[in-house]
């Protein structure tokens, strides 16, 4: 009479498919770029199950994507606890950290994709962002290495390198770096022409600082320093 009720603790068989017709629909508009009717779908399967890892995972992406950065925190977050040993929960966790100014946080997702993919250059990469964002040039140093022993000539991350082993007071092997990163990516591409001349001015190498410092770009963070060295050269050697 009225039919059999469903024993505690297992889930209503309807339920299941009803979540497995959501997601789907979920990941389609997502894709689709209707962010708003995805996260829509998202929050209405997590109504169902709070705690189901690919809704948690995709409505913390789409948070991310969409510049809801809070609720990329509060559901990435919730995505790695619920599953440490998923690669794409870390690597977006770790994007929504750095993008809140929490480095040292970020690190830590990075150094967790590392252990999982060691291979990944990605995550040292960004392990070193972190770490050097963080205040920690050391650390940041053995990161980069890292990342360079994957892609060796990587001419961002030379720059990265360099920039670290100078706050750290390694004069010259931020020279040698950042002369390698010139030479791996180009005069056109090479964005740190200003800081290649305070390093080489740092390491007591005057005349080969000069042409640099006088290539510096405004876009550079160094950019003042170097004017401002370059312009002390040329009083100095009565210019």
């Amino acid at each position: 009479s009225g039919g059999e009720a469903m024993p505690a603790g297992l889930a209503d068989p309807q339920a299941r498919i009803a979540l497995r017709a959501l997601l789907p629909a979920a990941e389609g508009a997502m894709r689709g770029g209707a962010a708003a009717r995805a996260r829509q779908l998202f929050e209405k399967a997590l109504a169902q199950e709070p705690d189901n890892r690919s809704a948690v995972l995709r409505l913390g992406t789409l948070c991310l994507r969409t510049g809801d950065l809070p609720g990329a925190l509060s559901h990435l977050d919730k995505a790695v606890r619920l599953d440490p040993g998923r690669a794409e929960a870390r690597f977006a966790y770790g994007d929504a950290l750095m993008r809140a100014g929490q480095f040292d946080r970020a690190a830590e997702q990075w150094a967790g994709l590392a252990r999982l993919q060691p291979r990944r250059f990605e995550a040292w990469a960004n392990l070193g962002t972190a770490l050097r964002q963080a205040g920690k040039p050391g650390d940041a140093i053995h990161a980069y290495e890292a990342a360079l022993g994957i892609r060796p000539n990587e001419a961002e991350i030379l720059v990265e390198l360099g920039l670290a082993e100078r706050e750290r007071g390694d004069r010259e092997a931020a020279a040698k770096h950042l002369g390698q990163a010139w030479a791996a990516g180009g005069v056109t591409r090479f964005r740190a022409p200003g800081t290649l001349g305070l390093a080489l001015l740092d390491a007591g190498r005057p005349a080969d600082a000069t042409p640099w410092l006088e290539r510096a770009e405004a876009r550079e963070r160094d950019f003042v320093p170097a004017r401002v060295a370059l312009a002390r050269l040329k009083a100095s050697a009565g210019d």
